[in-house]
């Protein structure tokens, strides 16, 4: 979905999945998380946002993320949504991004 084979991403972190400004901030969300137990997307079940293919274009995914329970870290699952998206008024992309 992302453009990447298993081995390119394994080890990797998940912002390299983000276009900026998400990626740059990812870390940030991750401490305050830490600190606070509170968050956008942790727990709240699939929410649609943007997704950075290897290519460099973004393309609309819908996302859920959970503590992850046989390890320390989390478990994203993603869902690709672009052919419901395209048939979608579109006009607000350049001004709003879905996070």
């Amino acid at each position: 979905m992302f453009g990447y084979a298993r081995s390119e991403m394994e080890g990797k972190n998940v912002a390299m999945l983000m276009p900026p400004p998400f990626s740059m901030q990812h870390h940030t969300f991750l401490r305050s998380y830490k600190q606070t137990q509170k968050g956008n997307l942790l727990g709240t079940g699939p929410r649609e946002v943007i997704a950075l293919h290897k290519a460099g274009y973004v393309f609309p995914v819908k996302v859920a993320i959970e503590k992850s329970i046989s390890a320390e870290g989390y478990t994203g699952v993603f869902h690709e949504v672009s052919s419901h998206w395209l048939c979608q008024d579109t006009s607000y992309i350049s001004h709003t991004v879905i996070v």
